[in-house]
């Protein structure tokens, strides 16, 4: 989770096209817990700052569909 938010954040700085977005967003929402949270991995326990940083990376998809 934290190098998908890197590389997407990074790239938006950049101006560059982010080529994997769709992929990105499925690994997200593969991380997001059945109790709630995202987790760094699918098989990981979730926590505060992953929550945040998948939320942020979700942000952006409703963003790109406007």
């Amino acid at each position: 989770m934290d190098v998908v938010y890197a590389g997407i954040f990074a790239s938006m700085l950049l101006n560059l096209e982010i080529f994997y977005l769709e992929s990105a967003m499925q690994f997200v929402l593969m991380c997001q817990m059945v109790k709630g949270g995202f987790a760094r991995a699918p098989v990981a326990l979730p926590d505060i700052e992953t929550t945040y940083r998948a939320l942020k990376i979700l942000q952006l998809q409703e963003l790109t569909k406007a």
